[in-house]
């Protein structure tokens, strides 16, 4: 009887590491994409949000208007801010009642938490958790919505801060 490798069911088989590797291979492949934003990559912020305007400037200017403000905190490395901002906040039904309500979006962007931006965000609203929606009124945080949602779910958030 010959010592070694067989081919038998007692044995290893050649070619018996290509389904572990592959595997392996492919939950790689899974994990990288969902890491890059749930297979999506990074999904497109919805219009009514604006990047262009500071959480203090949006603060201020909403004294002025009688208007609320909803600030999103969101990155790109964050799975379940793109899924949000794709699914819930890309539903016409949370721009209209944004627009309905006269309130100011704002996104700000914690992909590099030591922006200028990140870090005014963080420290004036205590943003620890993204993504974070937090609804302002007369000035002072007034509710805070962690985590992915439904377009109802937002909406339902909003319905309740807003009175």
């Amino acid at each position: 009887m010959r010592r070694g490798t067989t081919n038998g069911s007692s044995g290893t088989s050649r070619g018996g590491w290509v389904v572990p590797v592959a595997v392996v291979v492919v939950g790689v492949a899974l994990m990288i994409g969902l890491i890059k934003g749930g297979g999506g990559g990074v999904a497109a912020m919805p219009h009514e949000f604006r990047s262009d305007l500071s959480v203090r400037d949006a603060i201020a200017q909403s004294a002025s208007t009688g208007s609320a403000v909803v600030v999103l905190a969101t990155a790109d490395w964050c799975p379940p801010c793109q899924n949000l901002k794709r699914n819930a906040l890309a539903d016409p039904r949370v721009g209209e009642w944004l627009t309905a309500h006269r309130t100011t979006a704002v996104s700000v962007d914690f992909t590099d938490p030591s922006s200028p931006q990140a870090t005014d965000a963080g420290e004036t609203l205590g943003i620890e958790v993204l993504p974070t929606m937090i609804f302002i009124a007369d000035g002072k945080p007034v509710s805070t919505h962690t985590g992915s949602d439904t377009a109802e779910g937002v909406i339902a958030w909003l319905e309740s801060a807003s009175k």
